[in-house]
């Protein structure tokens, strides 16, 4: 597996960063901070943990996620943060892609493989798939590809620690989830096997109940014969008994029934019904109509006792003529006080405009000077409109007194008119009151006579309905007795029919008892073959069971594991000899074990590194930053070999942050040759942060990172 290619945007103080990381050899990454000058805080390690953040989500330097997004000069995030790393995965393009803030993506990761999209439901799935094809989690990869500034080394880590890694890089995971998968198969086969256990216990306790079951019935069954025959002799005792029975009647109730069914067959009761309707009806109605005619003799004579109206004059003119006469006089002289309105405006008008011509100088009009003549002019031309004036106003106030006048006149005469007009129509409402008062009356005799004679037929009609009433309750009762004669001879019967069936029935009664002893015998023989059936199943699991615990055993701490650490110990502790041996100048070597011995002498399971320098220190502990940084180094680069040649899908990639610290200069340009000659040609890209000047020289290929204005850039070295 090779990492290509890096790109980034607004990634920490980086707004924008592409490198290629594929086969570039031992490569350099120096930095320049003109905000601050030198080369720290430039941005080359941001290239490292843009890296692993896209990767894996987190920083080696533990910089929270929302800290990874770029702020501007005033300390405010930018958003929109982007870092895609490209991977050849075995002839697979890979495209792993992480945003934060991102105002398309949002917080997402995104995986894409030969442009086909394999990104789960949320990251954290997204990133599990991502482990399981790269075969490497954020452990594993700083502990064999990657070693951060100021980072502790593998031999100074503890037990449990270097044990983690180690388990991680060996991807011994798959022992340990295969012991986990074993154990949960043990325990689901003896959970089954309990219960198997359970199973049989409970079909022996229902074997022993379906035993007793069977007794009891076979005791009911007795007894139910026994009932059985008591009741049918009781039965038949009783239907003897009852079939002896002889009701008593009475012989006349049919006879009397016969002859009222006669005597009522002469009568029609829709007809008598409909007569005693009628008769009801045309008595309700005459005396309604006698009602009426009382209050109208009562209102017309009220109407005939008042007192009669005045006299009044016939004025010799009818209203309408009276009322058009007025009105034709009243428009005149509104239209008349109009006109002298007008005339009194235009008097008012030529008066001013005599004002003005007196003491005018000037034309009104074209503005220029005024002579004498053309003024008396003007002024002769006012009095003599104003006078006409005048005149016109005193005969329209003339003609105006004589029109209010005469409409005085016409408003009298209508009042007149009107007076005479209801006048008329009192004596006419008298005239009329008379005439309607002898109708009234008239109406009043006839309703009486007739009231009379409906109020007989109304007698003679509910006489003669009351009469077959009566007939008819007769003859309800008489026929309510045949019934209730009947009923209890249908009763009887009934009764004596029932008797006969429940003999028969109980003749017929089968032995309920008898299929229940059967039903029984079954279940038990079913049991039995169930407990068999269980007892062979039982023995199956637990020889499976059996089997299982050995692979337990094989795949725990103490089986394969333990194995697999025994025999990569020796390789360990040689390849980083080897390391060793070329950083020290042979002056020293380092040993991996699985045991630690005590000071007692005596061995303990414990996961150590030795580390011995010639004529000098015999622990990690002890010796100096230098030589630490030495053992570092060589543990870090056998941890990447043993990755390489035990992972399914080695990283040809190796990110140095730093190494060269506590280093002198002949340390360094040991770990610089050791790194040409040995690492390259197996990881293809090894890269280097360091900022010492004469270090720097050390490496044939550079990339500068520049930070000028608060804001990383690549300048140089990009693309090789």
């Amino acid at each position: 597996m090779q990492i290509v290619r890096i790109v980034a945007e607004n990634f920490m103080s980086f707004q924008h960063f592409s490198l290629l990381l594929k086969d570039r050899g031992l490569l350099c990454i120096e930095g320049e901070n003109a905000d601050m000058g030198g080369s720290n805080g430039s941005g080359k390690s941001s290239i490292f943990e843009a890296l692993i953040w896209c990767l894996f989500g987190v920083t080696s330097r533990g910089i929270k996620a929302g800290e990874v997004v770029r702020r501007d000069q005033n300390n405010e995030p930018v958003g929109n943060t982007m870092v895609l790393v490209q991977i050849d995965l075995d002839g697979v393009n890979l495209l792993v892609a992480r945003y934060r803030d991102h105002k398309k993506y949002g917080n997402k990761m995104m995986l894409v493989a030969d442009g086909n999209e394999l990104t789960m439901g949320g990251d954290k799935e997204t990133q599990q798939r991502l482990q399981q094809m790269l075969q490497i989690d954020y452990a594993s990869f700083i502990s064999a590809v990657m070693f951060p500034q100021g980072a502790a080394g593998f031999p100074g880590l503890s037990d449990s620690e270097q044990k983690a890694i180690l388990e991680r890089v060996l991807a011994v995971g798959r022992f340990a989830l295969a012991h986990k998968i074993t154990k949960d198969r043990i325990a689901l086969l003896q959970q089954k096997e309990v219960g198997i256990g359970t199973s049989i216990v409970k079909q022996s306790a229902i074997q022993a109940t379906s035993r007793a079951t069977i007794e009891s019935l076979k005791d009911k069954s007795n007894q139910f014969l026994i009932s059985k025959t008591k009741m049918l002799e009781h039965l038949r005792a009783t239907f003897e008994v009852e079939r002896a029975v002889c009701l008593r009647t009475d012989p006349t109730l049919r006879p009397k029934l016969a002859s009222l069914d006669e005597v009522l067959s002469k009568y029609d009761k829709q007809t008598l019904e409909a007569s005693l309707a009628d008769a009801t009806k045309g008595y309700l109605d005459w005396s309604r109509q006698e009602a009426q005619a009382k209050s109208a003799v009562t209102t017309y004579e009220l109407v005939l006792a008042q007192a009669a109206p005045s006299e009044v004059a016939d004025p010799g003119i009818d209203v309408p003529t009276a009322l058009k006469a007025a009105q034709t006089l009243q428009r005149g002289v509104l239209t008349q006080r109009a006109v002298v309105s007008q005339l009194d405006n235009a008097i008012r008008t030529t008066n001013r405009e005599l004002q003005i011509a007196n003491t005018a100088t000037h034309c009104t009009q074209c503005k220029q000077l005024l002579p004498a003549e053309a003024r008396d002019k003007v002024l002769q031309g006012l009095q003599a409109s104003l006078v006409e004036s005048e005149r016109s106003k005193a005969d329209a106030e003339t003609q105006l007194k004589q029109l209010e006048a005469g409409l005085v006149e016409a408003e009298e005469k209508l009042t007149a008119a009107r007076s005479y007009a209801d006048y008329c129509k009192v004596l006419d409402s008298q005239e009329q009151s008379r005439k309607a008062l002898q109708m009234a009356k008239d109406a009043y005799t006839n309703a009486q006579g007739n009231l009379e004679s409906v109020a007989k037929n109304a007698d003679r009609a509910k006489s003669d309905m009351q009469a077959y009433n009566s007939l008819v309750e007769e003859r309800t009762k008489i026929h309510a007795a045949i019934a209730t004669e009947d009923a209890q001879q249908a009763a009887q019967s009934r009764k004596v029919e029932e008797l006969r069936l429940k003999v028969q029935e109980q003749e017929n009664l089968v032995d309920p008892y008898a299929t229940l002893i059967d039903d029984a015998q079954q279940q038990l023989n079913k049991v039995a073959r169930d407990i068999q059936f269980l007892t062979l199943v039982q023995r199956q699991l637990n020889e499976q069971i059996a089997k299982l615990e050995i692979w337990e055993e094989g795949f725990s701490n103490k089986g394969v594991k333990s194995l697999l650490f025994d025999t990569v110990t020796p390789y360990l502790s040689y390849q980083s000899s080897q390391y060793l041996h070329d950083l020290s100048g042979g002056t020293a070597r380092m040993t991996f074990n699985t045991q630690k011995t005590l000071s007692s002498g005596d061995l303990r399971e414990k996961f150590n590194v030795e580390v011995a320098y010639t004529g000098g220190a015999c622990n990690y502990d002890s010796i100096s930053g230098g030589e630490r940084r030495r053992v570092d180094v060589s543990a870090l680069f056998a941890l990447g070999d043993l990755g390489s040649s035990r992972s399914l899908v080695p990283i040809k990639l190796r990110l140095l942050d730093e190494p060269f610290d506590n280093l002198d200069s002949v340390g360094a340009e040991q770990v610089a040759a050791l790194l040409v000659s040995r690492i390259v040609p197996a990881a293809g890209t090894v890269i280097v942060i360091a900022h010492d000047e004469g270090l720097k020289a050390l490496m044939p290929s550079r990339v500068v990172v520049r930070k000028k204005n608060g804001i990383s850039s690549i300048i140089s070295g990009a693309e090789g």
